[in-house]
């Protein structure tokens, strides 16, 4: 009986509260908009038959004097319905006038009715934002995590006061940014003197870094306009960003600490890039923070537990997430000693190394790497400009580059099997029993497949829409199970997924490929084989197999293997690999970095929060203004093709997503509804025919021409509005529900 009862109180705390939570905020917006049309029609004194929430059969209700307060069948909205005004029944020609309907009023006042929703919307979203501001919350803190190579913001040349311009390198060491984080900054731990140093030889190197706060941005843009410039959470730098156009540009004022000493930085000129969906400037905050982030499945982040704090890594005291990759990256892949704060308890962890390419490497199909500066990456010909160390700029298409993900490597063309590391909630692999620590033996009719071979068998499989079978190795290391799992990949937008994230498997020395073209192929190394000897030293793992070659450089090379994995039959084979001697050019260690396995962090926050009324006035304000003009930006990108339709969100993936947020928080949940709110205000006066704007729009028409359109005319146009109003509707309907079965909201 309690088993039940705990199960009852869960699934009520989990699911059933916050979808009430979402039907009470939708109706607190609809009724607040359809109060206003109401309202104002009393007050100019046109008869409203109809309060109604939804559409549809009428369920129930009740009447007062002349008006039918009611509950309907469908509940997407709702509407007053006035004397003379009729939204689904066409009008016909003649019909008595009453000085009491709609269409007998003037042009003002029906005006003011049409816009009284809309206002009604306006006045709703501030007053949730005023309560947003006086409650407080977090938001993500302006500071850089992460950028992207060849982004705009990348390549930005960042000049400082009192520090004489220098040329940034054509690939930078790694640096520590570690600014002192103001007391605002809620997710992470002001740093002290001894966290605030860059090992780089340069500390005040002129590119954006990690740990960079971004304090001002100077350019002309509605975000900026309503915020004189100033940027006091990471919100303000992805609006601006996303609500530009192609060719905008922008001129960033940073702080970056070091050794305790700030200075202010300038940005010139930096501009944005369409990513398939939106504008970006390249600028992550996701993971500035060393607190790890809860995960779909707990599984995945073993032994690490949702909200860790990452303390120390191998005794070396990290206070934010660049830290950690730094602590990390010791010369030998040894295991790594992790400190974390765990509520009130301290835990030392001992967690294996993991590989990763290094920053400011490309990697080619034939296993070598080149050392260089991204300087563009040109998303729609899928093509990177590079600049080498030496020589001039390349590009480089698709095909001529490695796209594995940066957790996975490969030397000489020799390239790890691939492990499972996250299987996601609900999708393909979860549905047919994929587990986290498979080892992948085959996929279609590809043994030990590549990354890129995962990649074609499952986009192969998925426009075919065929089933087809993957094979896992899994259990204890000394019995391990083969497992053969029936699996039909899913296309999710223009990308065929199995809903599974992998890595390589480190701990036994399998050779997934070789891969083509590369030195190891050319050796005689097949697909299968497990390596046991470099020049005659032993190695188990790819670790010992990173650390043999990289002793071994300037000597010849010799790769001893067994052909095919655990076959006794077949004896060892040693083969020479590459002609001569081994040479950076065939093996660069610096291409590799040792790190933590891969983790979810949080971002840092800044808490945005005032007592004083008046001050909450004007940031709710200010907040409503910015929502209302940027749903309406977003719009026209969308029309002109700055933002992709995919992006989109109707009623189903707005509808998740506030489940989530009453879920998670409270009050971002009412933040989210004021936002929703204020967008609604938008797209309510869209000068569309059945929305209020288009009925302004009739209005203006009436008072320019001095008379209405014709019935039939204005018939004609409501109706081909709704048409594709609905048509709309089920189009964003559709994605919503594409993305939440294909994509990223599996549940």
């Amino acid at each position: 009986m309690e088993q039940h009862l705990s199960q009852l109180a869960g699934l009520w705390g989990k699911y059933i509260l916050p979808i009430l939570e979402f039907i009470i905020g939708l109706g607190v917006i609809v009724f607040v908009h359809e109060l206003g049309h109401f309202l104002v029609a009393k007050w100019v004194g046109i008869k409203v038959e109809q309060f109604a929430f939804g559409f549809g059969k009428r369920l129930c209700g009740f009447v007062v004097g002349e008006t039918d307060y009611r509950i309907n069948l469908i509940p997407l909205g709702g509407y007053v319905k006035m004397l003379g005004q009729e939204d689904f029944k066409p009008l016909k020609e003649g019909d008595k006038p009453d000085p009491r309907a709609f269409d007998q009023k003037s042009v003002g006042a029906r005006f003011a009715v049409i816009s009284a929703g809309v206002i009604m919307n306006v006045i709703l979203a501030a007053v949730l934002f005023v309560i947003v501001a006086m409650v407080g919350m977090e938001y993500p803190a302006p500071v850089v995590a992460s950028v992207d190579p060849g982004s705009k913001a990348y390549n930005a040349v960042v000049n400082f006061e009192g520090v004489a311009p220098t040329a940034a390198p054509a690939a930078s060491p790694a640096t520590s940014a570690s600014p002192e984080a103001p007391p605002i900054i809620t997710s992470a731990p002001a740093a002290d003197a001894a966290l605030t140093t860059r090992p780089a030889a340069d500390p005040w190197i002129n590119r954006l870094q990690p740990g960079d706060k971004i304090v001002h941005i100077d350019g002309s843009n509605i975000i900026l306009w309503l915020n004189g410039g100033r940027t006091p959470t990471m919100q303000e730098v992805f609006m601006t960003s996303a609500l530009s156009s192609r060719d905008d540009l922008y001129d960033f004022t940073i702080e970056r600490t070091v050794n305790g000493v700030t200075r202010t930085g300038k940005a010139d000129h930096v501009g944005v890039t369409f990513d398939g969906e939106k504008m970006l400037f390249g600028i992550g905050s996701q993971g500035a923070s060393p607190v790890v982030a809860q995960s779909d499945d707990a599984t995945d982040i073993l032994p690490f537990q949702a909200g860790d704090r990452i303390v120390k890594v191998n005794d070396v005291p990290v206070a934010f997430g660049w830290d950690i990759d730094r602590a990390a990256n010791t010369p030998n892949g040894e295991p790594l000693t992790v400190t974390v704060q765990r509520g009130q308890n301290t835990e030392t962890l001992h967690v294996p190394a993991n590989f990763r390419r290094a920053d400011d490497y490309v990697f080619m199909p034939d296993g070598s790497s080149l050392h260089c500066r991204v300087v563009e990456t040109n998303l729609k010909d899928k093509s990177i400009t590079v600049k080498p160390d030496t020589g001039p700029e390349r590009k480089l298409k698709e095909d001529q580059l490695d796209r594995s993900p940066e957790n996975l490597v490969n030397f000489l063309g020799l390239a790890p099997r691939l492990k499972v590391t996250t299987v996601l909630q609900g999708s393909p692999a979860d549905k047919q029993g994929l587990k986290t620590g498979d080892i992948i033996e085959a996929y279609g009719e590809k043994h030990n497949p590549t990354y890129k071979e995962l990649m074609d068998v499952s986009k192969d499989k998925a426009e075919k829409k065929a089933p087809t079978e993957i094979e896992v190795l899994r259990g204890p290391e000394d019995h391990p199970e083969t497992k053969t799992i029936p699996i039909t990949p899913k296309m999710r937008n223009d990308n065929a997924v199995l809903g599974i994230l992998v890595s390589g498997d480190w701990d036994h020395l399998v050779v997934a490929g070789p891969l083509a073209d590369s030195l190891a192929a050319k050796a005689g190394i097949e697909n299968g084989s497990t390596i046991t000897q470099v020049n005659g030293q032993p190695v188990k793992t790819w670790i010992d197999l990173y650390k043999a070659l990289r002793d071994g450089i300037g000597r010849e090379l010799k790769i001893t293997y067994v052909p095919l994995r655990g076959d006794a039959a077949r004896a060892p084979k040693t083969v020479t690999v590459g002609a001569g001697s081994l040479t950076p050019a065939m093996f660069d260690p610096q291409a590799y970095r040792f790190c933590l396995p891969d983790l979810p962090f949080k971002p840092l926050m800044v808490l945005i929060k005032t007592k004083n009324p008046l001050e909450a006035i004007a940031q709710g304000g200010k907040q409503t203004v910015t929502w209302v003009l940027g749903t309406y930006v977003s719009i026209r990108s969308l029309a002109m093709g700055y933002a992709s339709y995919k992006s989109a969100m109707g009623p189903v993936g707005l509808g998740a997503a506030a489940v989530k947020l009453a879920q998670e928080d409270f009050i971002r949940f009412v933040w989210f509804f004021a936002m929703i709110s204020a967008a609604i205000a938008v797209f309510n006066f869209l000068p569309l025919p059945v929305m209020d704007g288009g009925y302004a729009v009739f209005l203006i028409v009436e008072k320019i021409r001095g008379k209405p359109l014709s019935v039939r005319v204005t018939n004609i146009i409501q109706m081909s509005g709704l048409v594709l109003l609905l048509g709309l509707f089920l189009f964003i309907t559709y994605g919503d529900i594409s993305k939440m079965i294909h994509g990223s909201w599996w549940f």
